[in-house]
């Protein structure tokens, strides 16, 4: 995570990059947001949530191991709210669904990681500074006392890209890729269905009898 110069908080970003559960954006290429497939939308596919869940959960089973005992210790246990299993299955869902996830470093007054909290997309707002030294983040948090957090500098969020097409500022969301195997298969279950609603049932028996 590189070091975040304090006096960048004061620029003007010229360039937003917009973020959401359902609608991952990518600032820099000019993708056609015809062709994405949002989360919500995917996870109804039984395929699809399925291999998400198996990876998700194989990838939180894992162990990550820090060379430094006071990370190591806040990657074994990094959330007040749930387990650890089941944070960075969060995690690591939210990372293969829309090619980025994103965690809050909440530390104490020393600077020392207290405990991480994880963001949703639609929580998170990132613009690149006009000087393009580095990115700043606008957060939004339920916690109505907490509320809204401007230009939070890069060091105090841990944001994970699967894959970037600009130099690792942004993630590409693998459910793009998807669109068109998801048309046809969708176009083939309605097919079906109407096919099946159209179906004659005879309740009867025929029986043929040899004379």
């Amino acid at each position: 995570m590189p070091i975040f110069n304090i006096n960048n908080t004061l620029k003007t970003a010229t360039m937003s990059v917009p973020f959401g559960d359902e609608n991952v954006l990518d600032f820099m290429t000019g993708e056609n947001s015809n062709t994405y497939i949002s989360a919500k939308e995917a996870l109804k596919n039984s395929d699809i949530y399925s291999a998400i869940f198996q990876l998700s959960g194989d990838l939180a089973s894992s162990k990550i191991i820090s060379s430094k005992t006071r990370y190591q210790g806040i990657i074994d246990n990094p959330t007040l709210t749930s387990n650890s299993h089941a944070f960075w299955q969060a995690v690591f869902a939210q990372l293969l669904l829309g090619g980025e996830a994103f965690i809050y470093r909440w530390r104490n007054i020393n600077g020392i990681d207290n405990h991480w909290e994880y963001l949703r997309p639609s929580q998170v707002s990132a613009y690149l500074l006009d000087d393009g030294s580095g990115l700043i983040y606008n957060i939004t948090f339920d916690e109505p006392k907490i509320g809204v957090k401007m230009n939070v500098p890069q060091n105090d969020i841990l944001h994970f890209r699967l894959l970037s097409k600009n130099g690792g500022m942004t993630g590409i969301s693998p459910l793009s890729a998807l669109a068109n195997e998801l048309n046809i298969k969708n176009d083939s279950n309605k097919l079906t269905r109407a096919a099946l609603s159209q179906a004659i049932m005879a309740p009867g028996i025929l029986k043929i009898k040899k004379e």
